[in-house]
């Protein structure tokens, strides 16, 4: 037939694509057979008729089999996702046309593309895909819960999918770290493999960004497609191969343009992997936007209970520490260690503020080698306390000791120092209060001493 006339009556990209069968099952060649001048437009001048579609963008496994259903099984394909290719997001439907022979099919393949993800578009999904994607979207709303919910949608997607495993992992770049953040196995013995372990090296993972192609995802439902993912990474399959994966789905998830996880399905039924594919695309944009949100308010969080200057606890997380104690009733014992850095206004008068903020920073560092962080607290200017939870007297006077000692062979900094013991028996607001009167006795000796 003659495809020329035929495409030329779009107003929108539109090609007629050739595509080779060469077994059962088996997707061969594919050829761009005739192009409209809108898609000579969008993809370039470098288009020729009969021209092998790998010339033009990225070899895809999962585009070669969308192909492949179109022009060999008559199906029509569509599909909204987030293409590298093209640098944004393609609307593509493909129409099986009539076949030229068993071996030699033909479809038509139409696209539009948007720069950023369209609401309206991703709302063609399918009406299974549509219910499963609100469902899920719901469950991810629900921040107090966050682990819980995703772990629910990784559950949903492996029943929907009929998959042995589906998994979220976050990578941190800064601490070169990946951890599964949520996990669904269809039964608890299921064998791991490297993708499925907590302690998956994050050197593994970073190499699967390039294997992503431009269609965003890596895709395997059958031999062919495993041994083209292995010429590309012979390691990764080599391990899959070791543990039984025969299929796989694996789709970035995304803060911007940077990967931040991934979500992936193992050995599901590839009868479904359509509907897996078009729930999971979607089902990405929005784990990946709730991952970034939800990580970066507990980033936040993080950040209001450190101090910037000193690194060590701030006032605000001292305070809740404090409300801890006020709900454990009176029978719990606990040490109070106040100090205040002596000097610092005349190192701030004489030598300027930043000189005092390292004054600061040095006498953070000394009370650091001899108390647990996580028990430091900077409540005021050059005002520290510790709060050591189910201590005995013995070893507050004993760290206390340390600290006044440190200090003392220190030959830049000094600090006040002063404890006192809770045996449960005293009010909250009397025993801070000992710790304060204890500390500035040592303070009134070090100022007469001066």
């Amino acid at each position: 037939m003659e495809y020329q006339s035929f495409v030329d009556t779009f107003a929108i990209p539109c090609a007629v694509l050739k595509v080779e069968k060469l077994s059962e099952g088996i997707c061969g060649r594919i050829w761009i057979h005739r192009t409209n001048q809108p898609y000579k437009e969008s993809m370039g001048p470098s288009v020729y008729d009969d021209m092998p579609y790998e010339e033009l963008v990225p070899k895809d496994v999962k585009f070669e089999n969308y192909c492949f259903q179109s022009a060999h099984f008559g199906r029509r394909m569509h599909a909204y996702v987030e293409t590298v290719a093209f640098d944004g997001w393609i609307d593509q439907q493909m129409l099986p046309l009539q076949k030229e022979s068993e071996t030699v099919g033909y479809c038509l393949f139409l696209f539009e593309k948007t720069k950023q993800a369209e609401d309206d578009r991703m709302a063609e999904a399918s009406i299974e895909s549509a219910a499963s994607i609100i469902k899920c979207c719901v469950a991810l709303t629900h921040s107090e819960q966050f682990e819980e919910n995703l772990k629910a949608v990784t559950k949903d997607i492996r029943e929907i999918a009929g998959a042995d495993s589906c998994r979220i992992l976050t990578i941190d770049d800064e601490k070169k770290e990946v951890a599964v953040v949520a996990e669904s196995l269809i039964r608890e013995n299921v064998r791991r493999d490297n993708l499925h372990d907590g302690t998956i090296p994050y050197e593994i993972v970073k190499t699967w960004e390039p294997m992503i192609g431009v269609s965003n995802d890596v895709i395997v439902t059958n031999p062919y497609e495993m041994d083209a993912l292995e010429k590309r990474n012979p390691a990764w399959v080599a391990s899959m191969r070791e543990y039984y994966v025969k299929t796989l789905l694996l789709i970035p998830l995304k803060q911007g343009r940077k990967i931040i996880g991934y979500l992936y399905a193992i050995n599901f039924d590839v009868r479904k992997v359509f509907e897996l594919k078009e729930l999971a695309e979607l089902m990405s944009h929005f784990i990946g936007t709730e991952l970034a949100n939800h990580y970066l308010m507990n980033k936040l969080d993080d950040m209001s209970h450190i101090d910037a200057l000193t690194g060590l606890r701030s006032r605000r997380a001292m305070m809740e520490t404090v409300e801890s104690l006020k709900g454990m009733g009176p029978a719990v014992a606990y040490g109070i260690v106040n100090m205040d850095v002596n000097g610092l206004k005349t190192v701030n008068d004489e030598e300027g503020h930043e000189a005092g903020d390292r004054y600061l920073v040095h006498a953070a560092d000394l009370m650091k080698q001899v108390f647990d962080p996580g028990t430091v607290y900077r409540s005021g200017g050059d005002e520290f306390i510790v709060i050591l939870q189910g201590v005995s007297k013995e070893m507050l006077e004993q760290k206390a000791g340390e600290m006044r000692k440190i200090q003392e062979e220190s030959e830049h900094i000094s600090v006040a120092v002063g404890e006192f013991w809770n045996d449960g028996t005293v009010p909250l607001r009397e025993a801070f209060q000992k710790a304060d009167d204890a500390m500035y006795e040592e303070k009134r000796k070090y100022h007469h001493e001066a």
